[in-house]
């Protein structure tokens, strides 16, 4: 790859997110350059058009603008139980590990007893 393809497709993705985190900001904050309808009327624009796109290039590259428990991975979190903040692939390992303790288990449970009767 030459660097003119890397350059572009850099370029590419850097408007990508900036529309996102534009986008992300007028949902979530109601941030707005023009006036807009609201559920309790008419809004003035929260902000000048600087302001928004100063915001917008700030929280281009992380969209978590907030730091809440309900925003942030779930891992980091301290709420919920330990289950809910592992992952897939986590789960998967401890089932299998589970299931092969069971496994074992039952075999050492059943040759147990067929020991006992052979004597």
């Amino acid at each position: 790859m030459n660097d003119k393809t890397k350059r572009s497709l850099r370029r590419f993705h850097r408007a990508r997110k900036q529309h996102q985190a534009a986008r992300v900001l007028r949902e979530w904050y109601g941030c707005s350059l023009t006036g807009h309808y609201w559920w309790d009327g008419w809004r003035e624009p929260t902000m000048t058009q600087e302001e928004f796109h100063a915001r917008v290039s700030k929280h281009r590259d992380n969209l978590a603008i907030c730091s809440c428990s309900g925003c942030r991975n779930p891992r980091t979190s301290m709420w919920g139980c330990y289950d809910d903040r592992i992952t897939m692939q986590e789960r998967k390992a401890k089932d299998s590990f589970r299931d092969g303790m069971e496994e074992a288990v039952d075999f050492l449970y059943d040759h147990q007893y067929d020991e006992e009767s052979q004597e």
